[in-house]
């Protein structure tokens, strides 16, 4: 640790009592000053070394809200199957990687949407058993919620015409007329049991995806995250990667500050047990830079699959409303555990009934409680109904989504979902984040990378989706919703502030005031100045984590 006095900068604090200054003085891991020069000098040491930014943007380290930095890459290995679209580009680019990788013994994929292969079309396992020879093969889709098998990989995993879905109604396999899985895996329930049989869970697979993510996160400015899963779903694996992270943190700092979360996916489980497993973990997973605080909770699956749960029927799918995977009246039992536990809830919910059913929830437990100090999270709101936006504000409940799902993503999303839902209720109620703002929620970004490339988890990304509804970089784009575009202003909250307080960090980061821990940015342009479409762009210059430069070296 050291003493720094970074000056001539363009400072933006996000401290609404001082939103700009020139400079700030940091000893060792906090902040001892924000101002101006003048102010500067009282608070200066014989050792503080003086850097001249030139004229820099320096602002609060970002705060992901929402992201899978432990293992969120073990879902991008293989063949990229990104922005491909039809049967035979997709098979093509599969045939022509078996052909490059003759040494591996089982064959990996990821980057296919539901919408890849024509709407309502899904692949199957045959299709793949043509371009993999006799080798296993998995394909999992952009969001890992689902699979894509070929007959080797469910032999290889003994699954057959009389294996069990494994979490019906939303964890299931679609079957061929002979009762053997045609080749779709339907939420990872379904695809977990391959995975694993492929060899895809170890301490080693699980430190090759760190490195692309958690090690690279400050090169993307990020210094605190929360980590929605380790994506690994042994217990005894992730008490060795846990065990890893904080052996890791004591010998040298991570690179990024985690909040994780003990994962609830078993709707049978009894509350009280979980919210023990939950306690046991807050106590046995501690260091500087890593802690337990969250029960995750799912209420739903998602739209583009049919298993996020809606008011009204698919439009696609009349009979069907999509199921839950934790119906509200049960979620509300583990809500309740975590919160008089004292432990924070943070629940996935996709369709519009699996929203609602998470606010009812939690409406309930605090009728019956109070609001215990809890502050829970709603994440995706994939489609959020107009009459539940302002119940964020009036109940206390965070909302987070990811920024980039509200473009035209992969060049799909526009056309495809108002297949599924409606054009109505799509330009209505999908992903509202600007409804929310305006509404007074206290909203928060994250990437949600295995649901985003790694590549598009770097905050401005998301910060240019969210204050364009376009994707990054692409000025003619179609907005997908421009009336949900929120102000530059408040995207930047929402990635630091408004994350750090859903952690309940807001008295230690996300923004740039004295006596606060010293996480910071510089980035080589201003994003209020460069024009909209090119903030995704800017470059992050340095990284400073509780004082401790972790992007960029030293001055």
């Amino acid at each position: 640790m050291t003493s720094w006095w970074f000056r001539n900068a363009q400072v933006y604090t996000v401290d609404v009592m001082q939103p700009w200054a020139s400079c700030l003085v940091v000893h060792d891991d906090r902040i001892a000053y924000v101002g101006e020069d003048d102010g500067a000098r009282a608070h200066l040491r014989d050792e503080t070394l003086e850097v001249d930014l030139e004229g820099r943007f320096v602002m609060p380290g970002f705060v992901d809200a929402h992201d899978h930095l432990i293992g969120g890459a073990l879902a991008k290995v293989g063949v990229s199957l990104d922005g491909l679209h039809g049967k035979e580009a997709v098979l093509e680019a599969i045939r022509r990687y078996a052909l490059e990788h003759p040494d591996r013994s089982v064959l990996r994929g990821f980057g296919w949407t539901p919408f890849t292969f024509g709407q309502g079309v899904q692949p199957h396992r045959t299709w793949l058993d043509s371009v993999t020879d006799v080798r296993p093969a998995l394909m999992l889709t952009y969001d890992v919620h689902d699979g894509w098998a070929n007959t080797a990989a469910f032999e290889l995993a003994g699954i057959g015409a009389h294996s069990h879905d494994p979490n019906p109604p939303s964890g299931y396999w679609p079957r061929d007329p002979d009762g053997f899985p045609s080749g779709t895996c339907c939420e990872p329930e379904s695809w977990l049991p391959i995975a694993t049989a492929l060899g895809m869970f170890t301490l080693d697979a699980v430190m090759e995806a760190m490195s692309q993510t958690l090690d690279a996160a400050p090169s993307w400015g990020i210094t605190t995250a929360f980590d929605a899963s380790p994506m690994v779903q042994s217990k005894s694996l992730v008490t060795e990667v846990y065990e890893h992270l904080v052996q890791r943190d004591l010998a040298e700092g991570l690179p990024v500050r985690l909040i994780g979360s003990y994962v609830a996916r078993n709707p049978a489980m009894p509350p009280e047990v979980a919210a023990a497993r939950l306690r046991e973990m807050h106590h046995d997973v501690v260091s500087p830079n890593f802690s337990i605080t969250t029960m995750k909770l799912f209420m739903d699956g998602v739209g583009p699959q049919h298993t996020a749960a809606l008011l009204e029927p698919y439009t696609d799918q009349p009979d069907n409303r999509g199921p839950f995977v934790f119906p509200p009246d049960v979620v509300q039992r583990f809500i309740e555990a975590a919160n008089l536990a004292g432990f924070d809830a943070h629940m996935h919910a996709c369709g519009d009934a699996g929203v609602r059913g998470a606010l009812d929830a939690i409406e309930q437990v605090q009728a019956a409680h109070g609001p215990l100090g809890a502050r829970n999270t709603v994440c995706h709101l994939e489609l959020c109904n107009i009459a539940d936006v302002p119940r964020f504000a009036q109940l206390g409940v965070i909302a987070n989504g990811t920024p980039l799902w509200g473009t035209d993503y992969r060049g799909e999303f526009i056309d495809s979902y108002p297949h599924l839902i409606g054009r109505e209720r799509f330009q209505r109620d999908y992903l509202p984040y600007g409804s929310l703002v305006r509404s007074g929620a206290l909203v928060t970004f994250g990437a949600d990378c295995p649901g985003v490339e790694v590549h598009e988890i770097p905050p401005l990304i998301q910060i240019e989706a969210a204050v364009t509804r376009q994707r990054p970089g692409r000025a003619d784009d179609r907005p997908c919703g421009a009336h949900e575009r929120v102000s530059l202003v408040d995207a930047i909250r929402c990635y630091t502030i408004n994350g750090a307080f859903a952690l309940r960090l807001e008295d230690e980061v996300g923004s740039l005031v004295a006596g606060k821990r010293a996480d910071l940015v510089v980035l080589d342009q201003n994003p209020f100045t460069v024009d909209v479409h090119s903030i995704h762009a800017i470059g992050v210059r340095h990284t400073m984590l509780g004082g401790r430069f972790t992007h960029g070296g030293t001055f």
